[in-house]
């Protein structure tokens, strides 16, 4: 049973938890129950924002309205707004938010600390120069149903490096340092500045990823407060915008993520040199392999001439293409297939 602490209604709403859904009907009563479950010394309020669900999704959030009428605050799209482009919680939540803080969940993750919110807002509360705390995190492989706790600790990622200070560009870049959505708590205020800043307009018009220009100017701007604990689970399955399974979208969008590393070198004449030459390296094999499927994409930062050679030849060769397809195809197919057989195998000696 989820207990709910009661507040005044007048009483000023601090976290607005910004959760978008669309046919998450398995998964959403779990991660509403991580939201209500939530013990804090403050108001804070659900902004749901259901794309059109067409599995019963609506039927549950409704429940849950009617239950909780002064916190569940839901949105019902008729047609699905995801389709027509554009980011769903920047256009259909964060401008009705009344908090000064925001919390990020989608539906098919969910919150397992009832003091997740009440502990990062005491962080904020107390140091000003903190724009965002984010914590570790369980990932579950749903269809292996294998839990990888601790995941930040488990990849040895720097987090614990930059506990409280700056973070520098590159390691979040290179992944590193690494920020699940699910688990950040962010000052609105700031997050507003970068919403009207010139490159978040820029991004939005070139880039389809969302999250990580946001932690860049976080870093850029303010502390980013690391809490070492484990407070979310965040769902890895076939359906989800992070795990693609269409040979071609998924490598448009890791171009276009490699792109970005580009992006930002240029932007703020980054210096490490090991990450650049990563970077540009990460670009290289990106964009051949994409062209391989469209020929004619016009890229955006040329290369050494070596490689632009090596475009134009695959541009004209059919032969060429074909190669860096099936080269792409087969180690994107074994990759999953070793990752499945893998965490298969680790959930079978976790047993014992």
């Amino acid at each position: 049973m989820v207990n709910v602490t009661k507040y005044n209604d007048q009483e000023q709403i601090l976290v607005s938890i910004c959760c978008t859904v669309y046919n998450h009907s398995a998964y959403i009563r779990q991660c509403i129950d991580g939201f209500m479950m939530q013990k804090t010394n403050f108001r804070y309020e659900v902004l749901i924002h259901d794309d059109a669900s067409t599995d019963g999704t609506q039927g549950i959030i409704r429940e849950y309205e009617r239950k909780y009428p002064e916190i569940i605050k839901p949105i019902y799209q008729k047609e699905n707004q995801y389709s027509k482009g554009g980011r769903i919680s920047i256009r259909f939540n964060i401008p009705r938010a009344k908090g000064k803080y925001i919390a990020f969940c989608e539906g098919d993750d969910y919150w397992i600390d009832p003091l997740k919110l009440q502990k990062q807002v005491d962080l904020l509360e107390n140091d000003i120069s903190i724009g965002m705390v984010n914590t570790d995190v369980d990932v579950l492989y749903q269809e292996s149903n294998y839990y990888l706790r601790n995941y930040n600790k488990s990849k040895r990622l720097s987090n614990n490096k930059y506990v409280s200070g700056n973070v520098p560009i590159e390691v979040l870049l290179n992944s590193q340092y690494l920020i699940k959505t699910p688990t950040v708590l962010i000052r609105k205020k700031l997050f507003d500045n970068y919403l009207k800043s010139e490159e978040c307009t820029y991004i939005r018009e070139h880039f389809p990823m969302g999250d990580t220009p946001i932690w860049v100017f976080f870093a850029k701007e303010s502390k980013i407060f690391y809490l070492d604990e484990v407070t979310t689970v965040y769902r890895r399955h076939k359906g989800s915008a992070s795990n693609q399974i269409n040979f071609r979208n998924k490598l448009y969008f890791s171009l276009l993520s490699a792109e970005l590393k580009i992006f930002y070198i240029e932007k703020y004449k980054i210096k490490d040199d090991s990450f650049v030459k990563f970077a540009y390296k990460l670009y290289e094999n990106n964009l051949l392999s994409y062209l391989s499927f469209v020929p004619d994409y016009n890229y955006t930062y040329k290369l050494n001439n070596k490689i632009e050679d090596r475009i134009n030849k695959l541009r004209r060769n059919l032969f060429i293409r074909l190669f860096y397809r099936i080269k792409y195809c087969v180690h994107h197919i074994l990759f999953f297939m070793i990752q499945d057989s893998y965490y298969y195998f680790r959930k079978i000696v976790d047993s014992f």
